[in-house]
C-alpha cells in the first residue's frame, strides 16, 4: 500500500499468509528470480563453512553432499523429531536454474508413488535461501550392486547360485524402478537421466528413483540452456541443450530434440541400464564426452559379452527397449516391468515371441491338465469356441482399459497445467521478496556505515507543476499525481533525528530505482525506466524505507501526498504489522493482506521486510506495493486447453482475488462455487475433482497460501486426447 493511504483501502483476508522459511544458508548465493536482472548480495561466504544450527523448524546435524545441482544435509524436525534431508538451492544459479530448481522440488512432491522419494515441505528463508526437506534414504545404488556382480562373477563365475540369485533380485527390483518411471509419465512427467547411480536399492526391499533435476512437464516450453561441456565424464550429466548422461541417452535425446521427447526416450535408457545390469558393462563407450555423444546419435551399442550372453528372452528385451526409432521401443516403461516378470515366471514374452516346438513346451507346462484331456480327444472344438470367447472378451476389456488410460492422461495434463501456472505465479511474488530483502540489507549496511547522501525531495517540492524538480510529469495511473521516476521523495516527524536520517536515507535513490527495472526497462535505459514507471508497465506501485529510530520515511518514484506534519510511519498498520511478526514468530519478511488500490488498479499486497542490527535488534522496514492484477490476470489464460471455461486466483481462505473473465474483485470477495476446492486451499492441498459434464483442478501457491483454480468441460479435454 502507499505509506499514508492504507486507511482508504478495503480489506479483502483477515490474516497475513504466514508460510515457513529456511532461516539459514548454507553453500548458496543469493539469486534474483524476477525480471529486473539486478544482482543481490550473497549471504554466504566462500570456502569452508561451519553448520548452520538452524533451518527453520529444522536443527541441521550433518553435511551428506553436494553436487551441481545443491547441496544437501541431514536435520531434524524440531515439532516431529524425525530426521529429514534438505536440499538447499545452488550456490550460484540464475532465475531459469532457481525455477527448475523449484521445479524439480514440485515434481518430486506430486509424484506421490513409493519408488519417488518424499517430499515434506518447501522453505523459504528470510534472506531468500530456497530449499526443500525430503525423506533421508539409505541403501544401495544400482551401480554399487552392478559393481558388486562384477565380484561375485570373478570369483565364483557365471554359473554360480549367488550370481543367478542375485541377477534375479536385481531384475525383480528393477521392474518395479519401471513402475515408478511409468507413474511419473502418467502424471505427465519425463525423468530425462536415468542411470544406475539415479535408483537407489533400501535396506528393507525398497526402491527408489532419484534425481528428477533434469525432469521435464510433457507439452511444456523450457527456457534456453547453454552448450554441452566437452571435458566432462561420458557418465556425468549434461544440463545444457543436450539434457541427460551420454551412456544412457537415446538417439533423439542426443540429437537434441527437446520437445519431441516422449516416455520412449526414458524406455530407451531403462534398456540400457537393464544391459548393464545383467551384462555387467556399459552398452555403449566413448574416451570423451563429445564420442559418446555420437555414438548416441547414432545408437552405436556394443554386443553384450560371450562369457556372460544371457537367455534369448532377454536379449530381445534389451534390443526392442534400446531400439533406434521410438516407436520400435516398448511404448510405456510399464511394459518393459511386465515383460521382465515375463521372463522371471518363464513365460512367453512380446521381445521374443514363442515358436515351433517352443510354443508346445511352454503351453504343455503351463495347462498340463488341458493338454491331456485334449490328447485324451475330442476337446478341440470346445477348445477353439473357449478362445475364441476369451478373446472378444480381452478385447471389451483393453477398449476399458485404453478409454480409462486417455482419461487419466487428460486428468494428469490438467492437473499438471494447474501446477505450472501456480508456479510461475509463486516465483513472480517470490522474486519481489528477494527485491525486499535486497533493499533491507542495503538500508542496514548504511546504517553501519552512517555516511549522509544528498537528502530526497522534500513532499512539498511536488505541490504545484511549475515549481516541482526536472523530470516530473502528471501520471494517469497514479490518479493525475505529479510522479518524478528520477527522484525520491523523504518526510519525518519534526526534530534533528528525522532531518539526519533522511540524509542517511537518501543514498537509497538508486537502489529503490533498480527495484523498478526489467529486461524491457533497463537500469541503465533511463529513458525506457522512467516511461515504464510513469505508465506502470511493471506490477510495482511503490518501494519505501522506514527508519525506527526517527520515523524518517523515503518513497521512490517520488510525489505528492497528505502526509501531514505529524505523519509517523512507524504508527502505520504496514509497520506495525511487520515489526509484531518479527517480534512474535522472528520472522523477517512478511506479507500484508490482498486489499483494493484506491487507485482503481485493483488488488495490491504489500511485501515488507524488517531491517535488522547487529544485534538483531529492529532499524526500520523496507516494503513493496505490488499489483497482483497487473502481476496475474495474463496467467489466467489456457488458450492451449481444450474445453476451457474460467480460471480464478483463490486467497488462502478460498475466496475469489481475480479471474480470467477480468473486471474488478468485490470486496469482501465471493468465496468459490465448489466446497470442495475451498476446504482443500484452507488446509494447503492442492487437488482435482471431476463430474459427468466438467473438471476442476487446483494448485495452491508455494509460501503465499493462495490457489489457482481452473475448470474445463469434461467432453472436449478427454477427447483431445483421443
Amino acid at each position: 500500500m502507499v505509506p499514508h493511504e492504507e486507511e482508504q483501502t478495503q480489506e479483502l483476508s483477515e490474516a497475513p499468509s504466514e508460510a515457513p522459511e529456511v532461516r539459514a544458508t548454507v553453500g548458496s548465493e543469493t539469486v534474483d528470480l524476477g525480471p529486473t536482472g539486478a544482482e543481490l548480495p550473497d549471504p554466504s561466504q566462500q570456502g569452508n563453512e561451519p553448520l548452520p544450527e538452524r533451518v527453520g523448524r529444522f536443527v541441521v546435524l550433518d553435511k551428506l553432499g553436494e553436487g551441481a545441482f545443491g547441496v544437501v544435509y541431514l536435520a531434524k524436525e524440531g515439532n516431529l523429531g524425525r530426521e529429514v534431508a534438505i536440499k538447499f538451492a545452488p550456490a550460484s544459479c540464475d532465475a531459469d536454474s532457481l525455477a527448475r530448481f523449484m521445479a524439480e522440488a514440485q515434481i518430486t512432491a506430486q509424484l506421490d508413488h513409493p519408488g519417488v522419494v518424499p517430499v515434506y515441505s518447501l522453505e523459504l528463508g528470510s534472506d531468500g535461501t530456497l530449499a526443500y526437506a525430503m525423506k533421508p534414504i539409505q541403501g544401495e545404488t544400482l551401480l554399487e550392486r552392478i559393481q558388486q556382480g562384477r565380484a561375485i562373477v570373478r570369483e565364483q563365475g557365471v554359473g554360480s547360485r549367488d550370481w543367478r540369485r542375485l541377477c534375479n533380485e536385481h531384475l525383480e527390483r528393477f521392474a518395479r524402478a519401471c513402475e515408478a518411471v511409468h507413474f511419473a509419465h502418467s502424471r505427465g512427467v519425463l525423468h530425462r537421466d536415468l542411470k544406475p547411480e539415479n535408483v537407489m536399492l533400501g535396506p528393507h526391499h525398497e526402491v527408489y528413483v532419484l534425481d528428477w533435476g533434469l525432469a521435464k512437464v510433457l507439452d511444456r516450453e523450457e527456457p534456453p540452456a547453454g552448450a554441452v561441456d566437452p571435458s566432462a565424464s561420458p557418465r556425468a550429466t549434461q544440463g545444457g541443450h543436450i539434457k541427460g548422461t551420454p551412456l544412457y541417452m537415446s538417439p533423439e535425446q542426443a540429437r537434441g530434440e527437446v520437445s519431441d521427447l516422449g516416455p520412449e526416450a526414458d524406455v530407451y535408457a531403462l534398456g540400457m541400464i537393464l544391459h548393464e545390469l545383467i551384462y555387467l558393462t556399459p552398452a555403449r563407450t566413448g574416451a570423451t564426452m563429445i564420442e559418446t555423444i555420437r555414438a548416441a546419435e547414432r545408437n552405436v551399442l556394443l554386443a553384450p559379452p560371450a562369457e556372460l550372453d544371457t537367455s534369448a528372452e532377454l536379449r530381445a528385451v534389451v534390443a526392442k527397449a534400446t531400439a533406434s526409432e521410438p516407436q520400435q521401443r516398448y511404448h510405456s516403461a510399464d511394459e518393459l516391468a511386465r515383460e521382465l516378470r515375463r521372463v522371471l515366471r518363464d513365460q512367453e514374452t512380446v521381445a521374443y515371441p514363442d515358436r515351433g516346438w517352443r510354443r508346445v513346451r511352454r503351453y504343455i507346462v503351463r495347462h498340463p491338465r488341458l493338454v491331456a484331456f485334449l490328447i485324451a480327444g475330442g476337446m478341440v472344438a470346445t477348445a477353439a469356441i473357449v478362445s475364441v470367447l476369451q478373446l472378444q472378451q480381452q478385447e471389451a476389456v483393453a477398449e476399458a482399459q485404453v478409454e480409462a488410460e486417455i482419461t487419466q492422461r487428460a486428468l494428469n495434463d490438467l492437473q499438471s497445467l494447474t501446477s505450472d501456472r501456480a508456479r510461475e505465479v509463486a516465483i513472480r511474488f517470490l522474486s519481489y521478496g528477494r527485491l525486499t530483502a535486497s533493499l533491507a540489507a542495503a538500508t542496514a549496511e548504511i546504517e553501519r556505515d552512517g555516511t549522509p547522501g544528498e537528502r530526497p525531495f522534500p513532499a512539498g517540492a511536488f505541490e504545484l507543476e511549475a515549481d516541482a524538480p526536472p523530470g516530473s510529469v502528471r501520471s494517469d495511473h497514479y490518479a493525475g499525481r505529479l510522479v518524478n521516476p528520477r527522484a525520491t521523495v523523504g518526510l519525518a516527524p519534526p526534530g534533528p533525528a528525522g532531518a539526519r536520517d533522511l540524509a542517511l536515507l537518501g543514498r537509497l535513490q538508486h537502489r529503490l530505482r533498480a527495484c523498478f527495472a526489467s529486461p524491457t526497462a533497463p537500469l541503465g535505459e533511463a529513458a525506457a525506466l522512467e516511461h515504464a514507471i510513469v505508465n506502470h508497465l511493471t506490477p510495482l506501485e511503490w518501494a519505501y524505507v522506514a527508519l525506527d529510530r526517527s520515523g524518517a520515511l523515503v518513497l521512490f518514484p517520488a510525489s505528492s501526498g497528505d502526509w501531514g506534519a505529524g505523519y509517523d510511519p512507524r504508527q502505520r498498520p504496514w509497520y506495525r504489522e511487520a515489526v509484531q511478526v518479527y517480534r512474535r514468530s522472528g520472522r523477517t519478511l512478511n506479507w500484508s493482506n490482498p486489499y483494493l488500490d484506491i487507485f482503481g488498479q485493483g488488488v495490491v499486497i504489500t511485501c515488507t521486510q524488517v531491517v535488522q542490527g547487529d544485534e538483531g535488534e529492529v532499524l526500520g522496514v523496507a516494503a513493496l506495493d505490488i499489483s497482483v492484477g497487473e502481476l496475474s490476470a495474463s496467467l489466467l489464460r489456457f488458450p492451449e486447453l481444450a474445453g476451457f471455461r474460467h480460471a480464478a486466483l483463490l486467497d488462502p481462505r478460498g475466496r475469489v482475488l481475480l479471474t480470467s473473465a477480468g473486471g474488478k474483485p468485490s470486496s469482501p470477495p465471493p468465496p468459490y462455487r465448489y466446497a470442495q476446492t475451498v476446504n482443500a486451499v484452507r488446509t494447503g492441498r492442492s487437488g482435482l475433482f471431476s463430474s459427468a459434464d466438467e473438471v476442476v483442478s487446483w494448485s495452491v501457491l508455494p509460501q503465499l497460501g493462495w490457489a489457482v483454480v481452473v475448470q474445463a468441460d469434461r467432453e472436449p479435454l478427454i477427447r483431445s486426447f483421443r
